[in-house]
């Protein structure tokens, strides 16, 4: 079931007057690896995962599995199979039937459409829900069958679009699990499209960042989690403050950039001295220190602030301060049950945050 795909240069446009849809999208995705396609609407992921599917014609630029082009194939001739984020089930079909559709359009005898399609029930584990109409099943259980009928034609590539878009929270997590176990013990290259950053994050070998149609970043989860290349990217996944500053001194290793408002950063790596540069910190990696037992011996990477909100989110809770000049810095604060930790987090409290030299990100 594993195939090596190839996005050559490709691009869409669906009008004179427009920006590219999609444009000379280039990324070639490994056999049995799991890629997310993720960014905000209208990024152009969504048009690539269908090109590749071949239900939008590509206006330039190629499309290969295991090295063979199939970009002027029509759909039923890819080997591809597709969940979408509606399932698109027949309601007046059984669960058997369904899951059997793709096959009866390729002309599969009826022993080898049930031996199959009882194998992609069982990898789904709805083995026992065959005779089951789509109705009788809860959402989550609608989705494994798509996928069951995405999975029974034994495709090339996977492509999913939004699969987990329509489940409620606790149970989007929970398939979440079961589709990166599924994935992986088949070993089917997938491709999915999503705007959720977390479930880019859980599920992917790799990530994939659109943005107006070009790749702005594709990395590991951690790469782009850890490692932003640009404000978008550190903006889009996750939360980050961004602090502006100049270059001041520089050594082989590290640069000590003036701030403004939050002083002076140390980052680690040697940049030009008077250049303008940005950096991106994350909330998470920012420590609340008592005034009183601050150190006042290291003069970098560190802001008197002053809390004015603190919202409690269940396992973290969100700090927002300011600094004597008025700029915000957000903090995020892991909780603990049994531990009263964030009642001493109160508006008005002044406190030093302080970070570590790796925290502080640069961005291009």
């Amino acid at each position: 079931m594993t195939a090596n795909l190839q996005l050559r240069n490709l691009t869409k446009n669906y009008g004179a007057s427009l920006a590219p849809a999609v444009d000379s999208v280039s990324l070639s995705i490994a056999s049995g690896e799991l890629v997310s396609l993720l960014g905000p609407s209208g990024c152009g992921k969504t048009t690539t995962l269908r090109m590749i599917a071949g239900l939008v014609l590509q206006d330039s630029g190629d499309i290969t599995i295991n090295g063979e082009s199939i970009a002027n194939r029509p759909v039923h001739e890819r080997n591809i199979g597709m969940v979408f984020q509606n399932y698109a089930l027949f309601p007046h079909m059984t669960i058997h039937d369904n899951v059997a559709f793709g096959l009866r359009m390729r002309s599969f005898k009826a022993a080898e459409r049930d031996r199959r399609v009882s194998e992609a029930l069982e990898i789904v584990q709805l083995g026992s829900f065959a005779q089951r109409t789509p109705a009788e099943l809860s959402g989550g259980q609608q989705q494994r069958v798509a996928l069951a009928r995405a999975l029974v034609i034994e495709p090339s590539v996977l492509l999913l679009d939004e699969p987990l878009g329509a489940l409620d929270k606790n149970l989007r997590e929970d398939m979440q699990v079961e589709l990166r176990r599924i994935q992986k013990s088949l070993g089917i290259t997938t491709v999915i499209v999503t705007h959720d950053q977390e479930e880019a994050l859980t599920l992917s070998d790799r990530v994939v960042v659109m943005k107006g149609g070009k790749l702005e970043q594709v990395g590991t989860p951690r790469d782009v989690y850890c490692r932003p290349e640009s404000r978008f990217v550190a903006e889009f996944i996750g939360s980050s403050n961004f602090l502006e500053g100049t270059v001041q001194a520089h050594d082989n290793k590290h640069a000590v950039v003036e701030a403004g408002a939050f002083g002076l950063l140390k980052v680690d790596r040697p940049l030009a001295e008077g250049a303008r540069i940005s950096v991106a910190l994350r909330p998470e990696d920012i420590e609340l220190l008592p005034l009183e037992t601050a150190s006042s011996s290291e003069p970098y990477n560190c802001v008197r602030c002053s809390i004015s909100e603190v919202l409690y989110k269940g396992f973290v809770s969100h700090i927002y301060a300011k600094t004597a000049e008025g700029q915000l810095i957000k903090v995020s604060v892991q909780n603990k049950v049994g531990h009263s930790e964030m009642t001493k987090y109160s508006p008005g409290q002044t406190y030093l945050a302080h970070w570590p030299i790796e925290s502080n990100i640069v961005l291009k």
